[in-house]
């Protein structure tokens, strides 16, 4: 998921600079969810086993897994430049956060940058004699400021995100003067006519492509967010998007660190441990004298009672009961004022709702469409998802034969009935100790893997300086071209494990992009990128070094080696989906700062990410890295195992998830903003919407839990651009196909015309130009 990396646009601050506020990326939700090989006959013939080799990361205490193969393919932790782990480098290899008051320093900084770029621009005038050199000048300092914004919003907004816990007041306040200073900006007429002067001029077709692009964004946004507003309608607006931004953050940190309720269920002991797994029962509360066990609502325990039991008035009353929440009301109040702020955006601006404002620039580019998309989906899977229900209700109708509601199936019957299949299904397949092959060394390995295979590059563990991560289980990794130099293509931290403070999901903050350095624009302005072969893109002397994030909420199994702790598949799916973002990022080189990496439509951003799951599922791929303790790399069984369960329910799987996206389009299509906890034009509530659209797309009765609503933060990051994922699922999987072989073809060629033609580009060239040199 983006961020946070980047799609998300929190504070909506800025109207001629479109800053990315921690544009992140985030995984889709979903209601349910190291060792060399010692055979030589796993070696394929093409050297392609990896490992970790460990010499210097204080995470990495052993030598557990140095290889003495030295094989490309191995993340290694070469020692690089002066990094030393006992000097204070800051935050994020920030220098002036060696201590958090370094963030007015950091914003003052900024500001006297943008100043003087300022007064560089201004004195600028674009007359019809001006030459190409100057209009391309006039561009390139417009987008420095877009720069200097977006590297000190995109830093501050992290730290925010990272620390909701234990705020730091020194990022916010900075983040609230520089809001100040970009209203300031986003009134000056001065900017926007320069634009419209160049857009005009006589010169303007001789443009590059990517400049064109450039303007024509920069023109769209402002006028998008209010320029040619008059001032006191332009105020109003910037309250709207301030009380976005602060409803939006509050939602998602209170609902990353939402409460189990007090109350209990109580249920026998002996019915429960007549039907939980051992693993539940050590967990269980003192019995009472009656023989009850007061459960506490923790998502451990009542996964396990939906899951296990059979009773399903038991099951009901664990779904009520994951519903109650001490600050319920309080989130969900945040969630209704986010929806009805973003209607009153759209509707200041003209539109007729947040969705048809926010859907102008994307693949699908209005609601009807989306609705369209979605709906057709939906009947593409109507046949596999009825068929998938049948089956449920076929086990339910056997094992509840008195039960009038037996021809249905509930939201408390879901997992349980699921549950069944799958416990079917392991009497003739085995899935026994599938983790084992997955360690997150082994999985890091993978990525290695995948990048010496498509692009010639390796991942590298590089030390980090003192207090240059904001927890200890922080890694840093720097990806490196294999070229004589080992040059840089960008810097990767790896935040892999769950805390308290984490979303739902994987996340992916951009910090900082690849775009190319003032200096070199300004002095080869008439150089054409065009047929610009690739290797020249990445130098790091001519391009600034791009800088991501993965951030992931995984459960860390051992303490003592985190990256000897075992990762469940749908684990290892996020990983290489945030891995996809992070490519994006890194190995994007672009003019424009503004069209750098994953800038562009949320619905085209998605592609990439979606695409790297395949190399997940792919037979070949994974033998080279899933390997477990005796060497031997995971079986072709049951890696087809693994394969037909997905296979198993993804009709209602599907089904979900367009019920998901429907349920964030109609929400941000609303036309009226009243009551304080209705939410549609019938005011019915958030409860009550969702419900309904969740059993007319999958079929399936009762009430969806509050625990997903509260948990549904995508619904800020994504807001009406949740069907994405199943868009880009689409299209990734074209490109899989008919690009890639559906893996048959992972060679070098097939990779660095993805990384040319697809990575690098961002969002400089239309997607749809991008799309159609890989979709048939």
């Amino acid at each position: 998921m983006l961020s946070f990396a980047n799609r998300n646009l929190i504070k909506y601050t800025n109207v001629l600079f479109k800053t990315i506020i921690n544009r992140s990326t985030v995984t889709p939700i979903r209601l349910i969810t190291t060792n060399n090989r010692r055979n030589n006959n796993y070696n394929n013939n093409n050297n392609n086993n990896i490992n970790i080799s460990i010499n210097n990361n204080n995470n990495y205490k052993n030598n557990k897994y140095k290889n003495n193969n030295n094989n490309k393919n191995f993340i290694s932790n070469e020692k690089k430049g002066s990094n030393r782990s006992n000097i204070n480098v800051g935050l994020l290899n920030i220098p002036e956060l060696v201590t958090l008051q370094g963030w007015p320093n950091i914003l003052k900084k900024a500001i006297d940058n943008i100043d003087h770029i300022y007064s560089r621009l201004l004195p600028v005038r674009i007359k019809d004699n001006s030459t190409l050199t100057q209009l391309k000048e006039a561009l390139y300092l417009f987008d420095e400021i877009s720069k200097q914004i977006c590297n000190f919003m995109d830093a501050a907004q992290f730290v925010r995100y990272a620390t909701p816990d234990n705020p730091n007041r020194e990022a916010i306040s900075a983040l609230n003067g520089m809001s100040e200073y970009l209203q300031k900006l986003n009134e000056d007429f001065d900017l926007y006519n320069i634009l419209i002067v160049v857009r005009n001029h006589r010169l303007y077709d001789q443009l590059p492509d990517d400049h064109k692009v450039f303007i024509s964004e920069m023109i769209r946004e402002s006028e998008l967010n209010g320029i040619n507003l008059k001032f006191k309608k332009r105020q109003e607006l910037s309250k709207i998007k301030e009380l976005i931004s602060d409803h939006g953050i509050e939602f998602v940190n209170t609902s990353a660190r939402n409460s189990t309720s007090t109350t209990k269920l109580n249920v026998p002991f002996s019915y429960l441990t007549d039907h939980l797994p051992q693993e539940y029962i050590m967990r269980f509360p003192t019995k009472r004298q009656d023989g009850i066990v007061p459960l506490v609502a923790t998502e451990y325990m009542m996964d396990g009672i939906l899951r296990y039991i059979p009773d399903p008035k038991i099951r009901e009353s664990a779904i009520k009961l994951q519903s109650v929440s001490d600050n319920y009301n309080y989130i969900c109040l945040n969630l209704v004022e986010l929806i009805k702020q973003r209607f009153l955006l759209g509707n200041e601006l003209g539109f007729p709702n947040f969705s048809t404002y926010e859907l102008q620039n994307k693949l699908l580019n209005t609601p009807s469409k989306v609705n369209e998309f979605l709906k057709s989906l939906s009947k593409k899977y109507k046949e596999k998802s009825d068929k998938e229900l049948n089956k449920l209700i076929e086990i339910k109708k056997r094992i509840e034969p008195d039960n009038p509601d037996n021809d249905k199936i509930f939201t408390y019957d879901l997992q349980f009935y699921r549950n069944q299949v799958l416990n079917e299904f392991y009497k003739t397949h085995s899935l026994d100790d599938v983790s084992e092959y997955f360690t997150l060394g082994n999985v890091l390995n993978g990525l290695n893997l995948l990048v010496n295979k498509l692009f010639d590059a390796k991942l590298v563990f590089v030390e980090m300086g003192k207090d240059e991560g904001w927890n200890p289980y922080v890694s840093k990794l720097q990806l490196l071209r294999n070229d004589e130099a080992e040059t840089l293509i960008g810097t990767i931290y790896l935040d892999p494990w769950k805390g308290r403070e984490k979303a739902v999901g994987g996340v992916n903050h951009t910090i900082r992009l690849g775009f190319k350095k003032l200096n070199y624009l300004t002095e080869n302005s008439n150089d054409d990128d065009a047929d610009k072969p690739l290797d020249s893109f990445y130098n790091t002397k001519e391009y600034e070094l791009p800088i991501s994030i993965i951030s992931c909420p995984l459960e860390q199994n051992n303490l003592n080696e985190q990256f000897e702790s075992r990762l469940e598949h749908k684990d290892v799916e996020v990983l290489f989906h945030e891995f996809g973002h992070a490519l994006h990022i890194l190995m994007s080189r672009c003019n424009f700062q503004h069209l750098c990496g994953t800038r562009g439509p949320i619905d085209f951003v998605e592609i990439p990410s979606t695409l790297m799951e395949n190399f997940c599922w792919d037979e070949d791929f994974l033998q080279q890295f899933a390997i477990n303790s005796k060497g031997e790399p995971i079986p072709i069984e049951m890696i087809r195992t693994l394969k037909k369960i997905r296979s198993l329910f993804e009709g209602i799987d599907t089904q979900e998830q367009i019920a998901y996206a429907m349920f964030d389009l109609n929400l941000h299509s609303i036309t009226t903003s009243t009551n304080r906890f209705g939410i549609d034009d019938n005011n019915k509530s958030l409860p009550q919407v969702l419900t309904e659209i969740y059993q007319e797309y999958s079929g399936i009765h009762g009430r969806v839990s509050n625990k997903f609503l509260i948990h549904f933060n995508h619904l800020y990051f994504y807001g009406s651009t949740y069907y994405s994922y199943l868009l880009a699922k689409n299209y990734s999987n074209n490109i899989w196909e008919n690009h890639f072989g559906s893996g048959k073809q992972l060679t070098l060629e097939k990779g660095r015309y993805f990384q040319q033609n697809f990575l690098r580009p961002g969002f400089s060239q239309t997607p749809l130009s991008i799309l159609n040199k890989f979709i048939k």
